[in-house]
């Protein structure tokens, strides 16, 4: 049985209750990939452990497969097994824009399941059409939220939000704001800033790393609300073309919090 519903696509500060969680959605297929050389802004394999970041434990790994095509679209594809036998998949596709730059998202689906493989919830967005969609399945019962949005130029969702992130890092910016497209847990476009750090090490990864800070921006209020906004940051390694190596989150809208790290560190020559 679906029941459905449709709301609008204004986001608001009001919806502050859904949006302190707002990245924690899709925020963890941050820890996808690389991203290839500054010219392209293509994605490269990658696999990253999961962890716990309270108990440090080892609970699961993600892989990531990456294909191009001849005129330059990208899909990028994610399988993430936990050890408790919880999986989960994202598909993405991207295409050049006319005249160069970072490649643009045109769609984002992203399904959770039970060790059963029974659907626990799913969101799905077409950059084109607008239309935006979060399910959320409870004992065969499945719950649809649509939205239809005026996507801007610079949203993004799932693991393409690497692409703005490391941007950010390579034109040498503090912060960056653009929008991203979420589950909390029905459908919202929102404002992200990305703040980023200095250099420093990581216990996780050899070297220094540079950390960025990933949080809603609701202008003025913002100061006000920070302190109860979630926790979500990445790692890069400015040494390596800016390789993503680590990226801690939440899995899902008010789901387990995790911390994805990268398996090994690429040599200097093969991070592009």
């Amino acid at each position: 049985m679906t029941n459905l519903r449709t709301s609008s696509s204004s986001p608001s500060w009001k919806n502050l209750p859904l949006a302190l969680v707002l990245i924690t959605a899709t925020v963890t297929m941050l820890g996808t990939a690389s991203i290839c050389r500054a010219k392209t802004l293509g994605f490269g394999p990658a696999t990253f452990k999961i962890y716990s970041p309270v108990t440090s434990n080892l609970i699961g790994e993600v892989h990531f497969r990456v294909t191009q095509s001849d005129d330059g679209a990208v899909t990028v594809r994610s399988d993430a097994r936990y050890d408790n036998g919880d999986y989960d998949s994202e598909d993405d596709h991207l295409i050049p824009r006319p005249g160069g730059g970072p490649l643009k998202q045109i769609s984002f689906s992203h399904s959770f399941f039970y060790r059963d493989g029974k659907p626990e919830r799913s969101s799905e967005a077409d950059f084109a059409t607008g239309l935006g969609s979060c399910t959320i399945n409870d004992n065969g019962h499945a719950e649809v939220t649509r939205s239809t949005f005026n996507f801007p130029a610079d949203t993004y969702a799932g693991a393409p939000v690497v692409i703005p992130l490391r941007n950010q890092l390579m034109k040498k910016a503090g912060v960056v704001d653009f929008h991203y497209f979420t589950c909390i847990p029905g459908p919202r476009l929102v404002t992200v800033r990305a703040t980023a750090g200095s250099p420093a090490p990581w216990k996780y990864w050899p070297g220094e790393v540079v950390e960025v800070d990933v949080q809603p921006s609701f202008g003025w209020l913002t100061s006000i609300i920070s302190p109860f906004l979630p926790t979500v940051r990445a790692w890069f390694d400015p040494s390596r073309d800016w390789y993503l190596v680590g990226v801690e989150s939440a899995r899902f809208y008010r789901g387990t919090r995790i911390l994805m790290v990268g398996v090994a560190p690429p040599s200097k020559s093969t991070a592009h």
